[in-house]
Formats: structure tokens, C-alpha cells, sequence
């Protein structure tokens, strides 16, 4: 029994060695792996290596072919941070299985001359961070002295415009690699750098380079730069390189990494500045007609009218409100106005109703007087005009129908025939007794309707 678990404890070993956790170039996903422990599903730090590799340099890439100029060192400087994160693998096979790693940090280093005389360009340099446990063997090659991986590449997305504007685009795709009459280089200047898709570990990086960094400089520093001098030379083909150096190029694109892409077609190149792509895009993303705002001058001047716009429009709103307050105060001052007016007329009224009162009380002692003096003498038209003649004319004769009344009916007591009483007029032609008036009050009531006449033009 002691055998037989020997035995298989023995092939275990083996189908790990052979097909286990840490086979990186095709792995089963679907092993199941008895062997691993919990522990192994949580790496520590002191299972990864921590080299520094130079990743991209201000240098020609295959000046004698593709000719692209990386040369513009602010162009690499602003893309730096789009290689933090960035997949490390091995000769950029494209597998889930050959990821090494990851780049944990990157930083430029200036141009330097080595302590043998290499003048080395500047470029940017990257911490990478490999999992030493999952690839031992790669991690061993990466560390040994001297590194037997001491080459990176990277694959990388670019735009580009032609190094020679004027020439028509099959001309300059023709003579790209070669110099013009000047001496200078027909090439792609690259002026922008949208994406690292990943970091790859070579034998020969298309950027000769980009090496292994150990104390500050790079590996094989005097091979780099004889491979690079020698890419310009016209004794060294296309063909220098195990692996060429390709692109896939849509438009004015660039794809930068080692594959061997002879067969595209790369002699697409229509002149549309990415920038300005990427600018028409923006224009459209915000609702405007791209076409008639065709550089940043243009979209300045139109945001700026826009803004113009709003400050007229905000400008508007303010007066709208302050007219809306004063509005309200009008509107106030109006009720205020409406209630006070409203008093008014209600104590005009009421100085007309008593006006009116006094008017046909008036009116009705005339008339009373009036056929006390005529009997059955009466005329009617002189009735006509009490009810309906102007009242100061009414008073004046209903004065007189008093004086002539008193005249003729002199006042005298029932029981003793004194003549020292006062009249009540009551008492004739069945009066009621209850109906006796002071005419003086009347006259005051004739005052107050005069007035309230010439307050409220009655």
C-alpha cells in the first residue's frame, strides 16, 4: 500500500512539473491541481523580481524601412503614464498563459554618455514587476549575471505626420527610408502616442536600447548602439532582425511591435491630422457642426459668443426680476390704493344716501307746507317742481311755506288760550306727533350732501 501511494504521489509531482500551476505557454485553465495550497493563491512580495528595463527611446525605428521618428522627446514624456499597468509577456505572443507580469512604475531618464564612451539617447525607463514563482525560469534568465533576457519591445498605437508635407502621399510612402537632396530622412514623425497594448521580453528590441538597466545604464550598452548605427547603413537589409519590425497602420495610425507584417498594405495616408480627428470628434461629442469650427481658434470664439450669450440672457433675467419687484410694488401700491378708494366711496355713499334722505324729507315739508297753506288750491306744477326742482331752491320755499304757515296759524294753548307756546305742526291736518322735525337739522344735512357733492361729484 506504502507503494502504491508512492507511486502516485510520484506522478502528482510529475503532472505538476509537466502540466502544473506555473506552465505558462499553454496551460490547461481546467486542471485541477491538488498540490496548491491557499497560500499559493496569494502572492507575496518576496515572490516577485523588481528589474528595470528601458522600454521605448528617442530613436528611428527601422530608418531603412518604416523610417518612424520617435525622436520628439515630448511626445514620449506625455505618453509615460499610459504604460503604468501595462501587460509584461514574452515575444509578444498574445496569451492569457504568457503573462509574466506587470509594469509597476515608469521614469525618464536623460541622454548619458557610459563610462566606456556610448552616448545612450534619452527614453523612458520602467519598473517591471515579474511573478518569479509562476515563471521561475524567466525570472532566473531575467536576474543571472549577465542577463540572458536583457531586451524589451513594446507594442504601441501612434499617430504620425509626414516628415516632408509637401510631397503627394504615394511619393512619400515610395521614398520613405531614403533622404532627400538635403539629407534629411523621409519619414514618420510621430507627434502622438495613444496606447501600449503590452511590454514584451525579446531576444532584439526594433529600439536597440531598450535593454536591461543596472546601476543607471543599460546592458550591452556599445551592441546597441553599433545595431543602431547599422540600421541606417545601406550594407544592412531589412531582414537584420530574426523578427522584423511591423505596423498596422489604418489611415495616419501606427502599431508598433515585432511582428512580421511585410504583406499590409501600408501605402494608406490621407493626411488627416489625428489631432484634428480627434478634435472633430470632440466638436461633434458637444452638439456642434464640426465643419464650421474647424480649429481651437474657432470653437474659442464660438463658446466665447455663446458665453455672450448667457451673460445677455442672465443679464435679462436680472431685469426681469427688478421689473418683477417693481411690479409687485406697483401692484401693492395698487391694492393699497383700490382699498383706500374703496373707504372712500363707501363714506361717500353714505354721505349721499344721507344727502338723498335729507333731500326728500326736504322735499315732503314742502309739499306738506305747501297744501297746508293752499287747501284745495293746490297747483301741480308747483308739486312738480318740489319733487323735482333743485333742492336749495326746495329749501328757500320751504322756508317760506313756514314763515307764511306760522303767520297764519299763530300758536295757542287748548286749555288757556295763551299765546306763549310753541307750535307743533303736528298737531294740523291729523298729523302724526311722533313726526315732528328740526328744521335746523335739515338744513345741516343740505350742508353735508353740498360737500360730499363736491368730494364725489354726485
Amino acid at each position: 500500500m506504502d507503494a502504491v501511494n508512492r507511486i502516485m504521489q510520484e506522478e502528482t509531482k510529475a503532472q505538476l512539473s509537466s502540466f502544473g500551476l506555473f506552465d505558462y505557454s499553454t496551460p490547461n485553465y481546467a486542471t485541477y491541481y491538488p498540490e496548491v495550497t491557499a497560500d499559493d493563491l496569494n502572492p507575496i512580495e518576496s515572490e516577485f523580481i523588481y528589474p528595470v528595463y528601458r522600454l521605448l527611446s528617442a530613436v528611428v525605428i527601422n530608418p531603412k524601412s518604416m523610417a518612424i521618428d520617435f525622436t520628439d522627446e515630448s511626445v514620449l514624456k506625455a505618453s509615460m503614464h499610459l504604460l503604468v499597468g501595462a501587460s509584461v509577456m514574452i515575444d509578444h505572443e498574445a496569451a492569457t498563459g504568457n503573462i509574466q507580469g506587470v509594469i509597476k512604475e515608469v521614469y525618464w531618464q536623460n541622454a548619458y554618455t557610459t563610462t566606456d564612451g556610448v552616448k545612450v539617447p534619452a527614453g523612458i525607463n520602467g519598473v517591471l514587476m515579474i511573478d518569479g514563482k509562476s515563471n521561475p525560469r524567466i525570472s532566473r534568465l531575467i536576474m543571472m549575471n549577465p542577463p540572458a533576457l536583457h531586451s524589451s519591445s513594446v507594442t504601441v498605437q501612434y499617430a504620425w505626420n509626414k516628415s516632408h508635407p509637401d510631397m503627394e502621399n504615394s511619393d512619400f510612402m515610395a521614398k520613405l527610408g531614403t533622404y532627400d537632396k538635403k539629407g534629411k530622412l523621409i519619414s514618420k514623425k510621430v507627434n502622438q502616442i495613444m496606447m501600449y497594448y503590452e511590454n514584451s521580453l525579446v531576444p532584439h528590441g526594433a529600439d536597440p536600447f531598450a535593454k536591461k538597466v543596472e546601476k543607471g545604464q543599460i546592458v550591452l550598452a556599445k551592441q546597441a548602439a553599433q545595431l543602431y548605427k547599422m540600421s541606417f547603413s545601406d550594407t544592412v537589409g531589412n531582414n537584420f532582425f530574426t523578427q522584423r519590425q511591423g505596423e498596422i497602420m489604418p489611415i495616419n495610425y501606427g502599431r508598433l511591435s515585432f511582428s512580421d507584417l511585410e504583406g499590409i498594405d501600408n501605402t494608406i495616408n490621407n493626411n488627416i491630422n489625428p489631432i484634428d480627428m480627434e478634435f472633430t470628434e470632440f466638436i461633434t461629442s458637444l452638439g456642434l457642426d464640426a465643419t464650421q469650427i474647424a480649429d481651437e481658434a474657432a470653437l474659442i470664439s464660438h463658446l466665447s459668443a455663446q458665453l455672450g450669450e448667457v451673460v445677455t440672457l442672465q443679464a435679462l433675467v436680472t431685469k426681469r426680476d427688478a421689473n418683477i419687484v417693481t411690479l409687485t410694488g406697483t401692484i401693492t401700491e395698487r391694492d393699497a390704493t383700490i382699498v383706500n378708494l374703496t373707504s372712500e366711496r363707501d363714506v361717500a355713499l353714505t354721505f349721499k344716501a344721507a344727502a338723498e334722505a335729507a333731500h326728500l324729507e326736504t322735499r315732503t315739508e314742502a309739499k306738506k307746507f305747501y297744501n297746508l297753506l293752499k287747501g284745495d288750491k293746490v297747483d301741480a306744477a308747483i308739486i312738480a317742481s318740489l319733487d323735482n326742482g333743485d333742492i336749495s331752491t326746495v329749501t328757500a320755499q320751504l322756508k317760506d311755506y313756514q314763515e307764511q304757515y306760522e303767520a297764519q296759524v299763530p300758536l295757542t294753548c287748548q286749555d288757556c288760550h295763551s299765546v306763549n307756546v310753541s307750535r307743533a305742526s303736528s298737531q294740523v291736518s291729523g298729523s302724526d306727533p311722533s313726526s315732528k322735525k328740526d328744521y335746523r337739522e335739515i338744513a345741516r344735512n343740505r350742508e353735508i350732501l353740498e360737500r360730499t357733492e363736491k368730494f364725489v361729484k354726485i
